[in-house]
């Protein structure tokens, strides 16, 4: 549902239904931004992030169902630069994502280069 609201909001939006298919794409194609959910089959949404995070600092906002994982998520150092609670209005995680790809491209007009997934 929430791919179909991101594609009607101009958004080119690509899915995976595991960690393990997620990290094999990032490490082929790049993505300006990765909206990752927590509760995945096999390989969950933390456990990628922690494999992401060592070498690339593409946005990541997570989606959890689970309101108590909150305080992990934000912990400093994790690196998820945001995060909503299931479910979420489509509206909201939007503007969301607009957010973070705004900040995204200051960084880059700044200089600040993007490591790319080795």
């Amino acid at each position: 549902m929430l791919c179909t609201y991101l594609k009607g909001d101009d958004f080119d939006v690509e899915a995976a239904h595991n960690g393990s298919d997620a990290l094999a794409r990032l490490a082929t194609e790049q993505f300006d931004l990765l909206v990752l959910d927590i509760m995945m089959p096999g390989m969950d949404g933390l456990a990628v992030l922690g494999e992401l995070r060592p070498h690339n600092t593409i946005p990541v906002l997570i989606l959890s169902a689970r309101g108590e994982e909150i305080d992990d998520i934000v912990r400093p150092g994790l690196g998820a630069d945001d995060y909503l609670c299931k479910p979420c209005n489509p509206k909201v995680l939007s503007a969301r994502i607009r957010a973070l790809l705004r900040l995204a491209e200051s960084r880059e007009l700044r200089g600040e280069p993007r490591p790319r997934w080795r």
